[in-house]
């Protein structure tokens, strides 16, 4: 069971500046005095906005945790938050969340950094589940007052993972006013909190991206479409190679169906590629790399394509040597020259930048060097002048592991 992030909230003692500490899984320390009367008697109410929305499948998306703090609680205003966010992990995963600020609006100090910050985001995507909270805090006198009315609390970024209708609900809301004297819900005090949650749709496109395809040294990869609408596709793969040149091919996915294309190096002219899809119909599009090599071993892995590019990616996790190979992989669709930056993030917290072009229409593929970097292992941050997609596939071939690979889209959401 997911720990809320708001375990109680309790007054506690007074300090000589006058905020009083607020208990919140630790301790929260909240200040308050008068806010401005609000006209109208709205009950207390949290949601999720836009309550309808859609989206296409591996596309990324935000949605707004917002409430209506009410008359109720003049004239102090809001003072803290916090909520579960609840969701279909076979439909949709939480990429991160953020605080709105509005808590800060009246000239109150919202912490961001410890120890006095709140925790992080707690995201367990394997269960559908993520908790997230705020407060805020006054030292000067006299005091300010929380925001009242209609308030954005936090937006939430999510990513779709599969076709269909699924929801989103929000449990354990909890709202207080800066006293921490008052809290919603609280059956003992009648103070009752509303809430109400989303639906998403989640759509197939018609575009698609992939910035890695290899097609020769005992490497086969397939693109595979699906086409669920009562019509025919017609589905056009601009193969996009390491010089720049493009080759076109143009197949169709017939209504209701699956299509599978194996691209031929003797046509595209190169056995190495990124690949930009393009359709009538929303279609879902997959790529396939199966390999047997004689010193790679035997594996594969596929991925679903993304929906748009991005000037800037990333990728938590990356380890060249003892058996492993990483190659970050850039497709470039745009008809500009892309220079595009790699920071590596090491263990011990220093960096190491890398700079590398990407031409037009093309793809471009970089091994990280562990003599160069100074590390075996590290995170990546890409940034680049024009949006493109980025690729991290990890090989390996190893004594007590066996053989394998994997293959990942990078995040590409500024947290």
């Amino acid at each position: 069971m997911l720990q809320k992030v708001f375990l109680r909230l309790t007054r506690a003692r007074r300090f000589r500046s006058g905020m009083i500490a607020l208990c919140a899984i630790g301790a929260i320390v909240l200040v308050a005095v008068g806010a401005s009367p609000l006209l109208a008697q709205e009950p207390v109410t949290m949601w999720v906005d836009p309550a309808t929305q859609t989206v296409p499948v591996n596309g990324t998306f935000t949605v707004n945790i917002v409430a209506n703090v009410g008359a109720e609680m003049y004239p102090n205003g809001l003072g803290a938050y916090g909520f579960d966010l609840v969701y279909d992990p076979n439909d949709l995963q939480v990429l991160w969340v953020n605080d709105a600020g509005e808590l800060g609006k009246t000239g109150r100090t919202v912490p961001v950094a410890p120890p006095e910050a709140p925790p992080a985001p707690i995201i367990y995507n394997e269960n559908g589940r993520t908790a997230f909270g705020a407060y805020s805090y006054y030292a000067g006198t006299p005091q300010a007052a929380g925001p009242d009315g209609t308030v954005v609390l936090a937006t939430v970024t999510l990513q779709a993972k599969w076709a269909g209708a699924t929801t989103l609900s929000l449990e354990n809301a909890l709202l207080t006013d800066t006293q921490a004297a008052n809290v919603w819900p609280d059956a003992g005090a009648g103070h009752v909190l509303n809430v109400e949650g989303g639906t998403v749709t989640v759509e197939p496109a018609t575009t698609w991206y992939f910035a890695q395809g290899w097609t020769g040294d005992g490497f086969t990869t397939a693109l595979i479409f699906s086409n669920p609408n009562s019509t025919d596709a017609t589905v056009t793969i601009t193969y996009l190679k390491d010089d720049g040149t493009t080759y076109e091919q143009i197949v169709t996915a017939i209504s209701n169906s699956r299509k599978v294309v194996y691209p031929n190096p003797a046509l595209i002219g190169s056995k190495g590629y990124g690949v930009k899809v393009t359709s009538t119909q929303p279609i879902i599009a997959e790529r396939e790399i199966l390999w047997s090599h004689p010193s790679l071993g035997d594996g594969g892995h596929d991925l679903i394509g993304a929906t748009s590019l991005a000037t800037t990616w990333y990728f938590a996790h990356g380890w060249t040597g003892d058996g492993f190979t990483t190659a970050l992989v850039f497709s470039n669709p745009n008809s500009t020259d892309a220079t595009v930056t790699i920071i590596y993030l090491k263990d011990d917290g220093t960096t190491y930048e890398q700079p590398v072009t990407a031409i037009a229409n093309s793809r471009k593929v970089v091994y990280p060097n562990p003599a160069l970097i100074g590390s075996k292992g590290y995170g990546v941050k890409v940034t680049s002048t024009q949006p493109i997609i980025a690729e991290r596939e990890i090989l390996w071939s190893h004594p007590s592991l066996g053989d394998g690979g994997h293959d990942v889209i990078g995040g590409h959401i500024g947290y």
